[in-house]
């Protein structure tokens, strides 16, 4: 009885696992048609991920969507990574990296490669999304790896923050072409 106990647990698990890889393809596919939307995040706040912290790490192996990047829209060259938590689930030993202040943010899809420097397009994202708005925080969620054309990428949801500019905000216009 144990033993199909076990068995039934791990396939609920599994199952889960599976959704949310549905869940992180139809995201990118929808990134993809829908570039530069204005949406608010869905991150109230990221801690710093430590590999030695078995409670996030299981979170993480659990769903990966829950590991981020952030970054400065001025220093996109340095970037933090950690763990998307709910502010309820924050613990005084946590370092805090990240917390939402509920601005607006353009959505795009990063597309990172799996080669030595791991090269990305955020910083051509950004320079786009720079033409209209001034911009903050660039906070990037890992949707999955996907293997295109013979290479291996990872793809992240990636917010950029907008800064509001004389109390007006501009319509970021869809681009003609594809970044």
């Amino acid at each position: 009885m144990i033993a199909l106990e076990h068995q039934e647990k791990m396939i609920q698990i599994r199952k889960n696992k599976i959704k949310q890889y549905q869940k992180s393809l139809n995201e990118i596919i929808y990134l993809k048609e829908h570039p530069f939307e204005k949406q608010k995040i869905d991150t109230e706040c990221i801690i710093s991920f430590d590999l030695t912290n078995l409670q996030l790490l299981k979170k993480y192996i659990e769903n990966p969507y829950l590991y981020s990047r952030i970054q400065h829209s001025d220093y996109l060259d340095q970037e933090e990574r950690g763990m998307t938590i709910f502010k309820r689930e924050y613990q005084k030993d946590d370092r805090l990296l990240w917390e939402s202040q509920n601005h607006d943010y353009i959505v795009c899809l990063m597309k990172e490669e799996h080669k030595e420097g791991y090269p990305n397009d955020l910083k051509e994202l950004a320079s786009y999304v720079q033409e209209t708005y001034q911009t903050g925080y660039v906070i990037s969620r890992f949707l999955g790896m996907i293997n295109e054309d013979g290479k291996v990428y990872d793809f992240f949801k990636t917010y950029i923050e907008i800064i509001k500019k004389n109390g007006a905000l501009n319509k970021c216009r869809v681009p003609t072409k594809k970044l």
